[in-house]
């Protein structure tokens, strides 16, 4: 039996036994672990049970072969120094149970596991999901900011100490965060969709020649709690839209507190046109919200691989983003502007919105590279990965038996 500890920052909720997701890691995503591995000790930070929401009550992240150990906080400077060793101590009482260490970066808890499995001779894998320069970076403060070059090069280091590795993009992370020369690497990314029927991309040309001129629906999915996803840049920007469109609308999905938005809103004249939808349940309701939107945007601060541009990419939707992390990955350069360039974003917008040849282009591309990410393709490249990280393992123990 091999039996595997996954340590991530993430956050989850435990309520009367029962752990709930802060988002990403519902049950269903521990089976690309469990198709190999026995048992998984996931250690991670917690939140209080008042965090829940009507959505995330609906991501049990409990399953049977799955434990969960929460350690103390370590978001800040002053909580490393006073959590440090206690979740030292619940790390290693974790990974002293598991023949394996899997580790998702960026995370203060991840880098302390690396340290805990080598010391212990376990053998590690990293997934590198985000890049930690732009995470500290946009993060708004300016601890934030002087923080970031060293948390790029904690996470370098981290990775360079990974026997196996596997990226969540083809090029980005892996020049930000090169593995050692003899590591067994790997690029899936985590996002997998479910790709739309051909009949729905003619569907969505059909809307493009039939819609009228001038009008406009732009969409974007993400979180309301953060500023990193560029709701703030796509507000900013909208005024100078609606000078050169006879008629244009932004609606968000996403969960968090509509107040600052609407506020937002308020002061740049734009209440009437910005519609926040809340959320709705995964499958059907979003890709009908995805298929209602014209034009998506994805103006990130900071992103590893966007799992809504892959989605809204998937139903065919023509896309804007920014040149950053991942996102140049699955647009075109063309379709790109810089992080935070509100002057950029919105001439992009009403140049992209009157150019119905470049719709039409963007439809089909977008459509053909979501492909890349249709669930079956990427369990099994996961699948090969993580058998021949489990089987590495084998092939030690058997090893250290016969020595005996």
């Amino acid at each position: 039996m091999c039996k595997a500890a996954f340590i991530h920052d993430h956050r989850f909720v435990e309520v009367d036994g029962t752990v709930f997701s802060m988002g990403h890691f519902p049950a269903s995503a521990w089976q690309r672990y469990l198709n190999v591995f026995d048992h998984v000790f996931v250690v991670s930070r917690t939140a209080p049970p008042r965090s829940l929401s009507s959505r995330l009550s609906q991501e049990i992240a409990s399953r049977d072969g799955v434990s969960f150990d929460f350690t103390p906080d370590l978001s800040s400077r002053r909580k490393i120094f006073k959590n440090r060793t206690e979740a030292r101590r619940i790390i290693r009482s974790n990974l002293l149970k598991a023949d394996v260490c899997i580790v998702r970066l960026p995370s203060q808890l991840g880098m302390l596991a690396i340290r805990e499995a080598h010391s212990m001779g376990l053998p590690v894998a990293a997934e590198v999901a985000g890049c930690a320069w732009d995470a500290m970076f946009s993060h708004g403060t300016l601890a934030g900011k002087l923080y970031a070059p060293v948390m790029w090069l904690q996470t370098r280091h981290a990775v360079r100490k990974a026997q196996f590795v596997l990226y969540v993009t083809n090029k980005f992370l892996q020049k930000r965060y090169p593995p050692a020369t003899d590591a067994i690497v790997e690029c899936c990314s985590n996002v997998e969709v479910s790709v739309a029927t051909r009949n729905v991309i003619e569907s969505r040309n059909e809307d493009i020649d039939n819609r009228a001129e001038g009008k406009i629906t732009l969409g974007l999915i993400g979180s309301l709690s953060t500023n990193s996803k560029g709701i703030q840049t796509v507000i900013e920007a909208l005024p100078y839209v609606r000078n050169k469109m006879k008629f244009v609308e932004f609606r968000v999905l996403g969960a968090g507190d509509q107040a600052p938005w609407v506020s937002r809103c308020k002061r740049y004249g734009v209440s009437e046109v910005v519609y926040f939808d809340g959320v709705l349940p995964a499958g059907d309701g979003v890709t009908s919200w995805l298929d209602g939107i014209d034009i998506y945007l994805q103006p990130s601060l900071k992103e590893g691989l966007p799992r809504a541009l892959i989605e809204a990419m998937s139903r065919g939707c023509p896309a804007i983003g920014t040149r950053c992390g991942g996102i140049p990955e699955l647009i075109d350069l063309e379709d790109t502007v810089a992080t935070a360039d509100v002057s950029g974003l919105a001439r992009k917008i009403v140049d992209l919105a009157e150019d119905v040849d470049w719709q039409k282009r963007s439809v089909l591309r977008n459509w053909h590279r979501s492909k890349d990410y249709e669930r079956t393709i990427l369990e099994n490249r996961r699948y090969k990965f993580w058998s021949l990280f489990a089987s590495e393992v084998k092939g030690e123990k058997a090893l250290t038996r016969g020595a005996t």
